[in-house]
């Protein structure tokens, strides 16, 4: 077993959420950056690194990752414009 391997073995199997995040593919790292950018602590670092070295396209990385993030970000704005 390569190293690189039981990296990913490791990250797969001791974190439930990440690999399920991964699970899902495109629509995975959307959500994770979407919930990295709103309110829960969630590492992005994780997420796009572990989703490059499972095969996503960088592009899809890139695209979904975007797209997750800003609209996370509007709802942490919205929380703190709209919630007082």
């Amino acid at each position: 077993m390569s190293l690189k391997t039981y990296e990913l073995s490791y990250i797969m199997h001791d974190n439930q959420f990440i690999s399920q995040i991964l699970q899902w593919g495109d629509l995975g790292v959307f959500v994770g950056m979407f919930l990295e950018s709103s309110i829960v602590p969630v590492p992005s670092e994780v997420v796009i690194l572990t989703a490059g070295s499972i095969g996503i396209p960088l592009v899809s990385i890139v695209i979904f990752g975007s797209i997750g993030a800003t609209l996370g970000s509007f709802v942490g704005y919205s929380i703190g414009r709209f919630a007082a």
